[in-house]
């Protein structure tokens, strides 16, 4: 896993602004990789999506059936 390439989501399951969201998450360089406040609470896919309970939402994602 160390020197893999970060995960990443199948592509064309999600929207563009999720994926960008998840990419920055994942970011194996700590340097690189997106600070909780500002980059993530400020970041588009949470600022389009207010209104969705967050938690159930990753709890569904997690649930999804492994797509290989």
């Amino acid at each position: 896993m160390v020197m893999d390439p970060a995960p990443t989501l199948t592509p064309g399951q999600f929207s563009d602004s999720f994926n960008d969201f998840i990419s920055i998450c994942l970011n194996k360089k700590v340097e690189d990789r997106a600070s909780y406040q500002p980059q993530l609470l400020e970041h588009e896919f949470l600022d389009s999506n207010k209104e969705v309970e967050v938690g159930a939402f990753i709890k569904e994602i997690l649930d999804l059936p492994d797509p290989s």
